[in-house]
């Protein structure tokens, strides 16, 4: 009895402490990650690098997920996983530091920062992930976890939003590049003082896991898992992608967008798309799954049109708008439908198979994008007209997979984390763990 009491404080000490890790994590996303697209833009890169930049990290990250079971068993823990990984993560900062401060136009670097901020930080989502969940088990999941990601939301806002201001006086002032060395130092501090919160936290169990377990449950994935729906959010992706690295330079480049309508523009995709899971969680549960899933799709399919069409920042702001609920709502519907199509002994490999595959297609549709750029025409506005008839395409790949969209039995409360800012999509989250609920 006594150490159960003592391993219920010392959650709770913890838990605190994973408050204060996603606080100075959100600040570290709000004024640096963020903003990357931004800055490759400032340092000159053309439309294939730009591709490039926007995918090769997050493929790489997600093909990283494979290997969290043995580094676990190499650095003895999951804790301490966690915290080597976000400690190489702060120091990703540093390199980017060093490309700002000396205006060093290379893309190799640049992109081998990024590659490496992405892998160290989703190579220990899995052990997060697996910490979290025994940190919580004597606790109300849905309320920790909705205070946590309130308040990391809110630092994100914050950070971002300051940080739009500090790249405005930058332009002002003719000192861009100062400023995102200075944003990309208090990344560093906030990310190392995330990792000085992991370290506070405990770990009573060490969630180890065998290599061969591991792979083993891949196999289970794969043979047992149900795919239609991973396959078209595959192509959705493919189609999206198309599009979506090029949105940054053509704010900043076509439009000539200031930082700070740049930032307002983004803000407003972030704060739309987290309301909206308020809401298609309850136009879920009265109108079905499949109708959420549909409707978000469809209006995904015209958001790129709109752009095409549209030029001055108030409009642009509605499609922003549009652009979060609707990718809120695609979001929340399509996690509900993996999770119901993971085999139960092998979730976690299905999500990281499922993330694998729409990675490469990811990688495909931004050069897809470039292509068309560079064979048909300079102008951004042709990758959008391609992802719109792409992503409207994807529409038609729905109607013989519309019975695989109901859902049967219970839905569930989804704890997630934000991993990224893009522009037209808003925060981008990842699952963390569910609970079965009743609707009521």
């Amino acid at each position: 009895m006594g150490h159960r009491f003592i391993s219920s404080i010392t959650a709770k000490q913890s838990l605190r402490w994973s408050i204060a890790d996603g606080m100075a994590w959100a600040v570290m996303i709000g004024v640096s990650e963020s903003y990357l697209g931004a800055f490759a833009v400032k340092l000159g890169f053309v439309n294939t690098e730009l591709a490039l930049l926007t995918t090769v990290p997050i493929l790489m990250g997600t093909l990283s997920q494979f290997a969290t079971a043995l580094l676990i068993e190499r650095v003895r823990g999951r804790k301490r996983l966690v915290v080597c990984g976000a400690l190489i993560q702060a120091f990703s900062q540093l390199a980017l530091f060093y490309i700002a401060m000396e205006q060093y136009r290379s893309f190799f670097l640049l992109l081998s920062a990024k590659v490496i901020f992405w892998i160290s930080g989703t190579v220990i989502t899995p052990a997060w992930n697996s910490w979290m969940s025994s940190l919580t088990e004597e606790i109300s999941r849905e309320r920790y976890f909705a205070t946590r990601s309130a308040l990391t939301h809110v630092s994100l806002l914050v950070a971002f939003v300051a940080a739009g201001y500090a790249h405005y006086l930058g332009e002002q002032r003719g000192t861009d590049f100062g400023v995102y060395a200075l944003l990309f130092a208090v990344a560093f501090i906030a990310r190392v003082l995330s990792a000085l919160s992991l370290g506070f936290m405990q770990d009573l169990d060490g969630g180890r896991e065998s290599r061969a377990s591991t792979w083993v449950k891949v196999q289970h994935a794969l043979a047992f898992g149900k795919w239609r729906v991973a396959v078209f959010i595959g192509w959705l992706m493919f189609g999206a992608h198309i599009a979506i690295p090029f949105f940054t330079p053509y704010m900043l480049r076509t439009l000539k967008m200031n930082m700070m309508v740049f930032s307002a523009l983004t803000v407003a995709a972030i704060f739309a798309k987290a309301v909206s899971f308020f809401f298609w969680d309850r136009a879920a549960a009265r109108f079905g799954m499949p109708a959420v899933f549909i409707i978000s799709v469809s209006v995904i399919a015209t958001l790129p049109l709109q752009w095409a069409l549209l030029s001055s920042a108030s409009s642009l702001a509605w499609v922003e708008i549009l652009s979060g609920i609707a990718w809120g709502g695609f979001e929340y519907a399509s996690l509900q439908l993996l999770i119901r199509d993971a085999p139960k002994r092998a979730d976690v490999e299905f999500f990281s198979l499922g993330g694998a595959l729409s990675g490469v297609l990811q990688l495909g549709g931004s050069l897809t994008g470039s292509w068309l750029l560079f064979h048909y025409s300079p102008d951004y506005r042709i990758t959008f007209v391609a992802s719109s008839a792409a992503r409207t395409l994807a529409l038609f790949i729905l109607i013989p997979i519309f019975s695989d969209l109901v859902m049967r039995g219970p839905a569930h409360s989804l704890f997630t984390r934000f991993i990224s800012v893009r522009q037209g999509a808003g925060a981008i989250r990842r699952l963390i763990r569910v609970n079965s609920r009743k609707k009521s």
